[in-house]
């Protein structure tokens, strides 16, 4: 076996693809029980939409949070980085903590485009 495939990166992976296949599922699985369900009664006070609806108003909610925080965090640790004052231990937890906004924000933005095209492909 090579050193990577013993990592703890590869497992990262492995449980990453698992979730997102489970979501997949869980999402499908949804889908597919609501060709019995013909909505709330009128006046209960239930949403009237189905469970698709939902789901996608709850995921673009939270993709919403999830994008709000990763662009606060950016820039703070922009913030962090300018009022470093050549402090090298405080410059380089401020460039670490850029790094990962930024990746927070490309997968904030990636799941947002991803969920809107999936909501698109089943309509």
């Amino acid at each position: 076996m090579s050193g990577y495939a013993r990592s703890g990166k590869a497992r990262k992976i492995k449980k990453v693809l698992a979730t997102m296949t489970l979501v997949f599922l869980f999402a499908l699985s949804c889908n597919l029980a609501l060709a019995q369900w013909a909505g709330a009664p009128a006046g209960t006070g239930l949403p009237q939409g189905g469970i698709e609806n939902i789901l996608s108003n709850f995921l673009s909610w939270a993709l919403g949070i999830f994008g709000i925080l990763a662009v606060l965090a950016f820039i703070i640790s922009g913030i962090m980085y300018l009022t470093s004052a050549g402090n090298q231990t405080r410059t380089e937890s401020a460039k670490k903590a850029m790094y990962w906004s930024i990746i927070g924000i490309v997968v904030g933005l990636s799941g947002w485009i991803i969920l809107n095209e999936i909501i698109n492909l089943l309509r």
